[in-house]
């Protein structure tokens, strides 16, 4: 649906993401209704003898998603979120993603964020995103970047 920013690779060898310190986060990926007739559920699972949690579409020994090229909109637009903040929405970033943290200052990552603003001014993601409100979450820590007319 969009182009991602991270690269699959860098996922697979980081191990931060898909995993939650809780089954009620705001970071569990919310499905666009669409998705909900082809993936599970994606309630947190919790981990075997250890503290936390983590999505049913992990593999956790391989640390790939499971349902990877066509994983749910919302892991393929993060470490960016759709950020609730005082009555408006805002394009925003996960700093606790690596790769966002590496390369918030380059070229690549201004490129990225212009190609992800125009794609969610189109008509077809303003749609979508009307009928999937999921979407849009309240996540602490995270960098907003520019304020969405969506």
């Amino acid at each position: 649906m969009i182009r991602q920013f991270t690269k699959e690779e860098v996922c697979i060898k980081c191990q931060g993401c898909c995993r939650f310190s809780d089954s009620q986060t705001p970071w569990s990926p919310r499905l666009l209704d669409t998705e909900i007739e082809t993936l599970p559920k994606l309630t947190p699972v919790k981990l075997s003898g250890k503290e936390g949690f983590f999505c049913p579409l992990l593999d956790i020994a391989a640390n790939k998603c499971k349902a990877y090229p066509n994983h749910p909109f919302d892991c393929q637009l993060y470490p960016f979120v759709l950020n609730r903040k005082y009555g408006k929405i805002y394009l925003a970033v996960d700093l606790n993603c690596h790769y966002a943290k590496d390369n918030f200052k380059t070229k690549e990552f201004k490129d990225y964020v212009s190609y992800l603003i125009k794609a969610l001014s189109e008509e077809k993601f303003r749609i979508v995103l009307a009928r999937n409100p999921q979407m849009i979450q309240v996540y602490a820590d995270v960098v907003d970047i520019e304020e969405l007319n969506i």
